[in-house]
């Protein structure tokens, strides 16, 4: 008996270190994985006297110790910006004498999340209540200052560092000098929830870098307001979603900004981007104010379905990550004044800030007037001898693109691009990485290709084709589902799903993410089949505009270098093939040759109170660039003046034929993109812009101007200015009548 238990005891151990030996493969580097310090009481005392300052040439950063805010001065003009309201820092009394006091939340320069162990939930406590209790302690230093924020009640703490530069002023927080008790772990943190802030129904208006860019006028809604957060450079693919949620846009930049007419902020999120979403609070009756701020993830999670009997109203708990993200948190703020006080300054500044950076340069343009998408296939629910399985239903093939091509390139003489997308074994349903990096025998043959190739040549036509290469849920070219997927926080392989576009529920079917250490090798299997066939370029598709984790290694999690990562890799993939990205993330539109899907829209939140195209005004002259696809948007009419009024290429997505089984799909756009059905408007429309596009060439936009609810006015640095009318009725703008719906040039 006594050999038999001490037997157990062995293989129990040989298993503990097995299981530790897997778990550590898995990462390559699991010791650099970090956790929040452990809370201790803090001991310090206020060591930055009352109203104590450091200063520099331009700011001079002084500690408020009555209301325990930081406030920063311009010393060039005085402008004053602190992390309060600063008319708010008004000692003021009631007509019975009593003190009237600020609405706890604009004195708040931090917002703490933790995981509440009692609730499974994330909450969130304010630092009005560290200020309330004497909770927080104020260091100076050679150029800013560290506050302190203890929540000793939660056992959490929180040293933000505010400091002064040359040119700018920033707020950081080191995550590995937070500190809780283990229990209540801190999931993430607010930075200055109120230094971008507006009075409520006064001057002034928000940027926000949402789709092709919106502005946000603080006007009273109610009294809570419009509240709501999205993450920079969209969500983590890598946290389950139960249900399909309206379309949004995404912000593609890691910057927001406000002005109050005479003076503004440009920030800019300048480390640990990947892990940051733009919060807006908006038209608070409470508040009196309205903001717009970054808060950063610094703990995974993913959702799982919540205990049985556990009292809750949400169907799904969040899980947490027992390691942080150690990159600093930091923003950079610039201020801008008078003339440059608008999005136009905030725009100019951005695009010189990318350019200094070394990330923005100007890339080769071509004279193309065209941006075409073919639509191959995808795959229907089959039945031979009454089992059901898959086969490809081809909706274009190799040589029908040949007939597409020679029609358009006959009737308008133009010069276009042409991508070929879904042509893989599955179409364009997910399948193996890169849709097995194969045209499937069923579009046409590699003789097919050249012919094709051979006619796109002879008439100036630039052809790439389009890879998902990140999504896949079958083995193959050189990928394997179970070394090469994406790691949840407890490194089990995570499972993504599609949704019904109709009846917004998920598929039954499961995808899985490409492993993050794989993206290079992904790319140069892409690059270099596509050379193989002939392509002028590939498409990186989903990897142009996706941010996920991969908790496979430490230094991935949380979405942690997506940027850095995808961007260097295009970087290197250029000498290959031209590189195109389909509706890109901002490091992947600077580093491509080419940019596909440009946003048109923003995601119509509510609070938006006129949309802008930020991302054209930084991006135009430096990268080329196509439109979403017109025959897709909910307004085509709109879509084609939305173009035009920044010079983009117009855009149309076709298929050769019609499938009825996608109209239930996640493919249902299908339905409106039949080639003999839109070929005279293709043809029509190239036609309108070819002037303007040539003429137009890598010129940047100079400005643009909202008239009124009408009209648009962009001018562009060589003189040529664009109107566009989207009203019903004829408009008079310098002298020229600018029919309905319809754009009006001058300078050409």
């Amino acid at each position: 008996m006594k050999k038999y238990y001490i037997k157990i005891i062995g293989l129990c151990l040989c298993l503990s270190i097995f299981a530790a030996v897997i778990s550590g493969c898995g990462n390559g580097n699991k010791a650099l994985k970090t956790d929040t310090a452990r809370y201790s009481e803090y001991t310090g005392e206020n060591t930055a006297e009352e109203n104590s300052t450091v200063q520099n040439k331009r700011f001079m950063l002084l500690w408020n110790n009555e209301f325990k805010q930081v406030v920063i001065t311009d010393r060039e003009n005085g402008a004053v910006y602190s992390t309060m309201p600063t008319d708010a820092m008004k000692t003021e009394y009631d007509s019975e004498g009593f003190k009237i006091k600020n609405n706890p939340v604009i004195e708040s320069p931090i917002i703490v999340y933790y995981n509440d162990l009692t609730t499974l939930s994330e909450t969130d406590i304010y630092a009005s209540d560290a200020i309330e209790n004497d909770g927080v302690y104020a260091e100076t230093l050679e150029n800013g200052i560290k506050v302190t924020y203890d929540f000793y009640d939660k056992k959490i703490s929180v040293p933000v560092y505010y400091r002064i530069f040359e040119d700018r002023f920033e707020i950081a927080v080191e995550p590995k000098e937070i500190k809780d008790d283990g229990e209540n772990r801190v999931t993430a943190v607010a930075l200055a929830p109120f230094l971008c802030s507006l009075k409520n129904d006064g001057d002034g208006y928000f940027l926000l870098p949402d789709g092709c860019g919106s502005i946000v006028k603080p006007k009273t809604v109610s009294l809570i307001g419009e509240q709501g957060a999205a993450r920079v450079y969209g969500d983590d693919l890598t946290v389950s979603s139960y249900s399909l949620s309206s379309y949004k846009k995404g912000m593609n930049m890691p910057v927001f900004g406000f002005t109050d007419g005479e003076k503004g902020l440009f920030s800019i999120i300048s480390s640990s981007e990947e892990q940051a979403s733009l919060c807006w609070n908006i038209g608070s009756e409470n508040t009196k104010y309205s903001s717009v701020y970054p808060m950063f993830r610094i703990r995974g999670y993913d959702y799982t379905s919540k205990p049985k009997n556990f009292l809750s109203t949400l169907p799904q708990v969040p899980i947490f990550s027992d390691s942080i993200n150690t990159e600093p948190l930091k923003i950079s703020y610039y201020p801008l004044y008078g003339e440059k006080a608008n999005y136009n300054g905030m725009a100019e500044f951005y695009r010189e800030y990318l350019v200094k950076a070394g990330k923005l340069t100007e890339k080769e343009f071509s004279d193309i007037a065209l941006d075409i998408r073919v639509l191959g296939g995808l795959e229907k629910k089959a039945f031979t001898a009454g089992l059901p399985h898959t086969e490809l239903s081809v909706l274009t093939s190799v040589n029908e693109i040949g007939e597409i091509v020679k029609y358009l390139s006959d009737k308008t003489g133009l010069k276009f691009n042409v991508t070929l997308e879904g042509f893989g074994k599955s179409g364009l349903d997910i399948g193996s990485v890169g849709g097995g990096f194969k045209i499937a025998g069923k579009f046409g043959s590699k003789k097919d290709i050249a012919a094709l190739k051979s006619l796109c040549d002879k008439n100036g036509v630039g052809l790439y084709i389009s890879y998902d290469l990140i999504r896949f849920k079958k083995n193959g070219s050189g990928f394997s589902s179970l070394k090469d997927a994406a790691l949840l926080p407890d490194q089990q392989i995570f499972y993504n799903r599609t949704f019904n576009n109709v009846t917004r529920n998920r598929n039954s079917e499961k995808y899985l993410l490409l492993a993050r250490n794989r993206i290079t090798d992904v790319i140069e299997k892409a690059t270099e089949t596509a050379a193989n066939y002939g392509f002028d370029g590939i498409n990186i598709g989903t990897l142009s505009n996706t941010s996920y984790s991969d908790y496979r290694n430490a230094e991935t999690g949380i979405c942690a270098g997506m940027g850095s990562q995808v961007s260097e890799t295009i970087q290197k993939a250029n000498n290959k093939v031209h590189i195109a990205a389909s509706n890109p993330n901002i490091y992947a539109a600077y580093s491509s040759n080419y940019i596909t899907d440009a946003p048109l829209f923003s995601s119509g939140y509510d609070m938006t109170s006129e949309e802008i195209p930020f991302y054209q005004m930084v991006m135009r002259g430096y990268v080329q660039m196509s439109c979403e696809s017109f025959n897709l948007a909910n307004d085509s009419d709109k879509a084609f003046l939305k173009c035009v009024e920044t010079g983009m290429i117009p855009s149309y997505t076709f298929s050769y034929r019609y499938n009825s089984s996608v109209i239930t799909s996640e493919f249902s756009a299908l339905s409106v993109s039949k080639f003999d059905g839109l070929k005279d408007e293709t043809v029509n429309t190239a036609k309108k812009t070819e002037k303007l596009l040539k003429n137009l060439g890598n010129t940047k936009i100079k400005s643009y101007e909202i008239v009124n609810d009408e009209l648009r006015i962009t001018r562009f640095d060589n003189g040529m200015t664009v109107a566009v009318n989207y009203s019903d009725n004829s408009v008079l703008f310098e002298s020229a009548e600018i029919k309905p719906k319809s754009f009006y040039v001058w300078g050409e």
